[in-house]
């Protein structure tokens, strides 16, 4: 399972984190940008937040106009990650 770019997505929703992966196994993001809206970057919510997963790789993400506690990534209770 996976979201691979080239490419980018962008989040309207001030409220909800850009990518939310929950009890996930072998998950793969790459090759994103990821953005706020202009004006909702500040909601206090991740560009990824994963948790209880197996086999998460993320590579060449980057998170852009995204303010908040943890602003970029919020990774809990996983395991392999690359």
């Amino acid at each position: 399972t996976g979201l691979c770019g080239p490419g980018r997505l962008v989040m309207s929703d001030a409220s909800k984190d850009i990518i939310n992966v929950r009890e996930a196994n072998d998950v793969t993001i790459r090759d994103i940008k990821l953005f706020r809206e202009r004006g909702k970057h500040d909601g206090g919510r991740n560009g990824i937040f994963a948790a209880l997963c197996d086999g998460l790789t993320i590579d060449g993400v980057s998170v852009v106009n995204n303010c908040g506690e943890n602003a970029g990534m919020k990774i809990e209770h996983c395991t392999h990650l690359t």
